[in-house]
């Protein structure tokens, strides 16, 4: 039992241990200023007034904002890290070949990976209330997006928790399973993840979700000026497709995408992707897919707000410029979703 707890406690005070705990406690410490002062605004804000308390909450939104930008870009880094970590502990945890096998190591690594995207999209969301409430004199947004950092917070807990019952419970001399077990193409025990569906299936569906998704997004992009005002109804189908083509990005990443990347039909993981071997490929093709997906979610919020007072114009300029962009982006992920499969292809069958 002392054995146990004394490996334990290494993992912990592994210096990766020591970056990922720290960077949760630094976000949760910034959004707890921020909803001090949210709270202070559900209270007490009243746009029409001139009073002194009005005039001091006024100047706490602006330095609460930053504060909790800054919190917002150390979960970003926290993202990248835990990747990073759990790729480095692959190499202390029997069994483990990469990040996948330390995330399944205990039940807790995945999830808190799927915890930190969450937290990270719903962020980019509240990025955007807040420049688009700033740019209005009326601070139209100002109580929703308190609101919104209200819901935020459960969820950086519970990260926090994720994070450190996930760092705790690993235990170098437990066998972890490797990705070729996990993403294999084949049933391996009844613990295979991405086995849903055969290849042409998968690319078709996916094929058909790119198309819906541009064209939503094209349109909410397309619709400017005071009176292009976009459909509630299309912004919410934005969302949700956009919400969907992540998903199924990573599986066709994972499933098609990786096998030509390694030459190896059999070989299918989207973290080795990262690593040097590979050219690190994985880099450019994960930036492209968040950038296209929080462009598209940007969009939409924007679109979703834009009937708020005094946010029309600057609304339809945020969906011109996220949506173009996130447009651009998904025509480089999907590039290079296929350039590796045409490059093997050329080369008949080479890596």
């Amino acid at each position: 039992m002392g054995g146990l707890r004394e490996r334990k406690r290494n993992m912990l005070t592994d210096v990766w241990s020591i970056g990922l705990l720290s960077c949760s406690a630094v976000t949760l410490f910034l959004m707890l200023v921020g909803v001090k002062t949210g709270w202070r605004i559900l209270r007490f804000w009243n746009v029409d007034s001139d009073s002194e308390l009005q005039i001091r909450l006024e100047e706490e939104v602006y330095l609460s904002a930053v504060l909790v930008e800054f919190g917002f870009a150390v979960q970003l880094l926290s993202v990248v890290m835990l990747v990073l970590a759990a790729d480095y502990f692959s190499t202390i945890l029997v069994g483990a070949m990469c990040a996948a096998g330390s995330l399944t190591a205990n039940g807790y690594g995945i999830p808190a990976l799927l915890v930190k995207l969450v937290t990270l999209f719903l962020s980019a969301a509240w990025i955007v209330c807040h420049k688009l409430d700033i740019s209005s004199e009326y601070y139209p947004l100002v109580k929703r997006k308190y609101l919104l950092l209200f819901g935020i917070l459960p969820l950086l807990v519970l990260d926090s928790t994720l994070l450190f019952l996930y760092l705790y419970n690993l235990e170098p001399d437990i066998i972890t399973s490797c990705c070729g077990v996990l993403f294999s193409d084949q049933d391996s025990n009844g613990y295979n993840l991405l086995n849903v569906m055969p290849t042409s299936g998968l690319l078709t569906l996916y094929g058909a979700l790119v198309i819906m998704t541009a064209f939503l997004t094209h349109q909410m992009s397309r619709q400017v000026g005071k009176t292009g005002a976009v459909a509630p109804l299309t912004a919410v189908s934005a969302l949700g497709s956009w919400a969907g083509l992540y998903f199924f990005s990573l599986v066709v990443i994972t499933v098609y995408t990786s096998p030509y990347v390694y030459a190896m039909p059999h070989h299918r993981c989207p973290f080795d992707l990262l690593k040097a071997p590979f050219q690190m490929v994985g880099y450019p093709l994960y930036f492209f897919l968040h950038g296209s997906v929080i462009g598209g979610f940007s969009c939409a919020v924007a679109a979703l707000v834009e009937k708020q007072k005094g946010l029309a114009e600057s609304s339809a300029r945020l969906r011109r410029r996220a949506g173009r962009l996130s447009l651009i982006f998904l025509a480089l992920l999907l590039l290079m979703i296929v350039y590796q499969p045409l490059i093997y292809w050329f080369r008949g069958g080479e890596g």
